[in-house]
C-alpha cells in the first residue's frame, strides 16, 4: 500500500531511512500482549504444531482469540 502511495506522489525509489519508518518488524511487536491488554486471549505460534494447538484453543474459547502466526521467509 505504501509503495503505491509513494508512486502516486511521484516517488519511484524509497530510501532505506524512509522505508524503515514503516517496518513493522522494528521494533518487534508483542501482539499477544497487546490483545491481552484489551481482554482478548491469544497465543504465538512459530511452528505448525503450535498453530494447530492455538487454533484448537481459540475455537474452544468463547469470544475473540488472537493467534500470532510467525511465518519465516524463504
Amino acid at each position: 500500500i505504501l509503495d503505491t502511495e509513494y508512486r502516486r506522489l511521484g516517488v519511484n525509489a524509497v530510501g532505506e531511512r524512509a522505508a524503515s519508518l514503516f517496518d513493522l518488524g522494528n521494533p518487534d511487536i508483542d501482539w499477544v500482549s497487546i490483545a491481552s491488554g484489551y481482554g482478548v486471549p491469544g497465543k504465538r505460534a512459530t511452528r505448525a504444531d503450535e498453530f494447530v494447538l492455538a487454533l484448537e484453543e481459540g475455537i474452544a474459547t468463547e469470544g475473540p482469540y488472537l493467534i500470532e502466526a510467525v511465518v519465516q521467509g524463504r
